[in-house]
């Protein structure tokens, strides 16, 4: 429920590394904001520029590179650079979580959108 109440109000941020993929692979709660790239599947770790830790795989890393384009401006992609074990079970957990968000993101998208069109409607004579 937690992850369709992110979606619903398009809560940007890694939320899906920070509080699913980590903790699952590490065994343990991350401190702060928490970002990983797990490749092939995800290869760009999500806010690594503001991030308190960086992993790849499971193994922490300090090598951020560029910034990356994305077709959603607000998902601030970077490069990553190290080697980490992908963790199965973490990453079917936080493609779950992925899940719960993606249509309660949509609706909140949409919403916004039909808001915003009503708005200009009231202005306009």
């Amino acid at each position: 429920m937690a992850f369709e109440a992110l979606g619903r109000h398009a809560v940007p941020g890694p939320w899906v590394e920070s509080a699913a993929y980590l903790p699952r692979a590490l065994g343990r709660e991350v401190e702060g904001i928490a970002t990983v790239a797990v490749p092939p599947h995800v290869p760009h770790a999500l806010d690594a520029d503001v991030a308190d830790e960086v992993y790849v795989g499971s193994t922490l890393t300090t090598d951020v590179g560029a910034r990356l384009a994305s077709v959603d401006p607000a998902r601030r992609l970077f490069e990553v650079a190290g080697e980490g074990e992908v963790d199965e079970a973490a990453f079917d957990l936080a493609v779950l979580a992925t899940a719960a968000q993606a249509p309660r993101r949509r609706r909140a998208g949409a919403r916004r959108l039909g808001d915003l069109c009503q708005a200009a409607q009231a202005v306009r004579p």
